[in-house]
């Protein structure tokens, strides 16, 4: 089992690996493909956030969900999450 550095790290290198297919599938045209794996990445990098935290992570694949609330950190997340998916 991972520790939490191991396990925050190796959510960051999926979400940046699954930004990087979006952009290659982009390439091709593929733009339904591409959002949904920007959609992906980006999931996965809220996550790293909640997991560095020392929180649970809930097992959902919705943006909104993952940055409910006022916390500044999720919303600032929430705008980079923005960004990934207006890139694509």
């Amino acid at each position: 089992m991972r520790g939490p550095v191991e396990e925050v790290k190796h959510w960051l290198e999926e979400a940046e690996y699954d930004l990087e297919t979006a952009e290659d599938v982009l390439e091709d045209g593929r733009w339904n493909w591409a959002c949904f794996i920007a959609q992906q990445s980006a999931e996965k990098a809220v996550k790293s956030i909640y997991i560095a935290r020392g929180e649970d992570v809930e097992r959902v694949h919705s943006i909104s969900a993952l940055l409910k609330g006022d916390d500044p950190v999720m919303t600032a997340a929430g705008y980079l999450a923005y960004l990934a998916l207006a890139r694509s």
